[in-house]
């Protein structure tokens, strides 16, 4: 029975997982989209339409509220008597929000859609090494306008752009010639995005909705090819 059971609670979470877009096994891992959130939403299960990301600002109760996070990322790898550990930590988003006449609010923010920084090498006992840097990613701008009614719901548009790009360095390495050969691979990124969003915020009721639109992305991509080098 007890079997059963654990079988049936991780069936759960993959379902769950997978059904909030998110890894089963890395809430925030390498590849996924960054979800923009404050650390007491993040605990509660990224609930983002609840939080200062709903374009109709939910919680906005003051004349003027800024936001700022950082994520950071580790990972520690392990093959025979070899060790490595990669981290990082960058700025995650920027997010200030203005009170307005009227019962309007204009918010701005500057976040990390993307990131793609990596640094994965392989290497034989023949003397060949293999390497692929990566670095960049996406980063998006938004302009909102909320507009509330009776103190207790809220409409809100926000405008996106969508903007970056990415660098993939493949580096090729043979000795003992000592023979290199370096690409890279260049890839720009610009779009749009249009977010709508809705709350409901009573005494012992909250409700938070937001809809995405994403409109054409454009993407140039091209390989720089930096030849070959013999010592």
């Amino acid at each position: 029975m007890k079997t059963y059971c654990a079988i049936f609670i991780a069936f759960i979470l993959v379902l769950w997982s997978v059904a909030s877009a998110q890894s089963f096994f890395s809430m925030r891992g390498l590849g996924e989209e960054i979800i923009n959130t404050d650390a007491v939403m993040t605990a509660l299960g990224s609930a983002i339409a609840l939080s200062y990301q709903n374009p109709s600002f939910p919680l906005l109760k003051e004349n003027m509220v800024f936001q700022a996070g950082i994520i950071g990322s580790a990972a520690y790898a392990k093959e025979a008597n070899n060790h490595r550990l990669i981290a990082d930590a960058r700025p995650n988003y920027l997010k200030a929000l203005f009170a307005l006449p009227l019962d309007f609010g204009l918010g701005l923010g500057l976040a990390e859609r993307f990131n793609q920084n990596f640094n994965i090498y392989s290497e034989t006992t023949r003397g060949y090494q293999r390497q692929v840097v990566g670095y960049g990613g996406i980063y998006s701008f938004g302009v909102s306008v909320a507009k509330s009614f009776y103190k207790h719901i809220g409409f809100g548009l926000e405008y996106n752009r969508n903007f970056g790009n990415s660098q993939e360095r493949w580096l090729f390495q043979a000795l003992p010639q000592v023979t290199i050969t370096t690409d890279t691979i260049v890839t720009n990124y610009r779009g749009d995005l249009l977010k709508f969003g809705i709350c409901a915020n009573f005494r012992d009721f909250n409700f938070g909705a937001i809809y995405e639109k994403v409109l054409p992305i454009y993407i140039d991509s091209r390989v720089i090819a930096h030849g070959v080098i013999t010592d």
